[in-house]
């Protein structure tokens, strides 16, 4: 069965591709990506009447992009130590909200290209200042899902200066 396509809905349709292709391969905000991702599945059924393979609303919920970033302070008292944050630009990640935070942990060794281990270090809030600078806030439990932490979770939602750290305890 064929379906009839208006001219306009194919003009959206092409526009939302061309603004997908650009994003993916110029770079830009991850989650601006998501909902432009979602609008062109759903073009994509739309025109074509046929399911697209692609993250649905439900996983797009269950992920939290967050910034981090890992301090080296395995030894405080080495010259070569210092307490700066590494990489200078902070990294994204999908952290998974109903997975523990330590399963969790290799993955973000991984993405962060970070010394620690995965027994000795531990996620920190972070709330940078604008001036530069910032303050440490508290530690997230390993042995819980992001959910069921929601302080920590609301804070890391309420600014854009907020982010995690990656660090020895």
């Amino acid at each position: 069965m064929i379906r009839v396509v208006s001219l306009l809905d194919l003009i959206h349709f092409i526009l939302v591709i061309w603004k997908l292709l650009r994003r993916f391969f110029l770079g830009g905000s991850s989650a601006s990506g998501h909902v432009l991702t979602l609008r062109c599945v759903s073009t994509l059924r739309q025109a074509t009447g046929r399911k697209f393979k692609g993250k649905t609303r439900m996983e797009e919920e269950d992920v939290f992009t967050c910034r981090i970033q890992y301090v080296n302070d395995a030894d405080p008292f080495a010259t070569t130590s210092s307490s700066y944050l590494e990489p200078m630009r902070p990294v994204t990640f999908n952290f998974r909200l109903h997975s523990l935070i330590g399963d969790q942990l290799t993955e973000v060794i991984r993405t962060l290209r970070a010394p620690h281990k995965v027994g000795d270090s531990a996620l920190q809030v972070y709330k940078g200042l604008e001036g530069g600078g910032g303050e440490f806030h508290t530690y997230l439990d390993s042995d819980l899902t992001l959910a069921d932490q929601p302080d920590e979770l609301d804070l890391l939602k309420s600014d854009s200066y907020v982010f995690l750290i990656f660090r020895h305890y």
